[in-house]
């Protein structure tokens, strides 16, 4: 406002109850009681997260707030989620690499037996055949070693066997811990959303001694000439 008034102007007289005062400090004690008694400062809050709005704080303001915060507090279930599962994805990933590698050596195994077995019942019959005579010692004890490598094929195929039933239960175990890994994941998106939390207003009366330093002062607003009397 202007320090002066501009030239020309007339002063309207001030009321009685002002020009009777020898200054405005019973005025100010009354605003204080006023502002004390009448005012508060309403604020919002989320009870369960413990979150209020700070003073001046629109609602959308406070809505972006809480949404950041509920982001945050999901992103650190997540990751602890994550670690507690780690260690054990890890275990069956090891042990699944382990159990992948048994397959591929059993099937080596009974590949390189299998062609012993063969060679070896194969070439007892051979001989026996070509020589035209009677089966020796000889061609049984190779028939006999046939036979016997015969039972240590069907054995290391049974082994085999076993290796991929244990392949296929461990990646059964990572499917399963994926699966639950995921659904959590879900249930804490669901449970961090903002539309799970009411918004509540709630007021704060202020104390006496929020009210301090209440100055006053006397001022004349420049209007049109309205006919009254100029002091």
């Amino acid at each position: 406002c202007a320090s002066q008034a501009p030239t020309g102007s007339c002063w309207y007289p001030l009321p009685g109850t002002l020009s009777q005062l020898r200054d405005l400090s019973s005025l100010a004690k009354g605003f204080s009681d006023f502002l004390y008694q009448n005012r508060r400062l309403e604020l919002f809050r989320v009870a369960a997260l413990k979150l209020e709005s700070r003073p001046g704080e629109s609602p959308g303001d406070f809505n972006v707030r809480l949404a950041d915060t509920l982001r945050q507090r999901r992103d650190a279930e997540l990751d602890k989620l994550r670690q507690a599962s780690a260690v054990q994805q890890k275990r069956l990933e090891d042990r699944l690499a382990a159990a992948m590698e048994r397959v591929d050596k059993e099937k080596s195994d009974v590949a390189a037996k299998t062609t012993d077995t063969v060679i070896s019942f194969g070439a007892a019959v051979l001989g026996a055949f070509l020589g035209r005579r009677a089966v020796s010692a000889s061609t049984v004890s190779k028939a006999a070693t046939g036979m016997r490598n015969v039972g240590r094929v069907a054995k290391e195929k049974g082994d085999v066997q076993r290796a991929e039933v244990e392949v296929q239960e461990l990646q059964q175990q990572l499917n399963v811990l994926a699966a639950d890994i995921e659904a959590k994941a879900t249930a804490m998106a669901a449970t961090f959303s903002p539309d799970q939390y009411t918004i509540e207003t709630f007021a704060i009366k202020p104390r006496r001694s929020d009210v301090y330093n209440v100055r006053l002062a006397l001022l004349w607003e420049m209007v049109p000439d309205r006919g009254l009397p100029a002091a």
